[in-house]
């Protein structure tokens, strides 16, 4: 069991992180996107910026509810799916 707070938020960016790289790689197998992951990420900093900067506070919000079991699959999920709604809501591919 993880006790360590920094691994603990590391783990839990992380666990986001990969649901802000489904939502690119749906745009872009669904064509929505011509842009590489990259250039997805760097083509429009500042947009990329403040969609890591909602996923943190997201995560950290997240975290601090006390509600967090990494042998849960519902953690797990939560995780990939706020990652997966910020990067939607927030980011924009350098095409859009």
């Amino acid at each position: 069991m993880l006790t360590n707070p920094i691994l603990i938020l590391l783990l839990s960016l992380a666990i986001a992180l990969l649901g802000s790289t489904a939502h690119w790689a749906k745009r872009w197998a669904r064509g929505q996107t011509g842009a590489s992951f990259a250039d997805y990420l760097f083509g429009e900093p500042k947009h990329t910026i403040a969609s890591f900067g909602a996923l943190v506070g997201a995560v950290s919000v997240f975290l601090a509810s006390g509600h967090v079991d990494f042998g849960s699959v519902d953690t797990f999920g939560e995780l990939l799916l706020t990652g997966y709604t910020i990067d939607s809501a927030v980011n924009k591919a350098p095409d859009d």
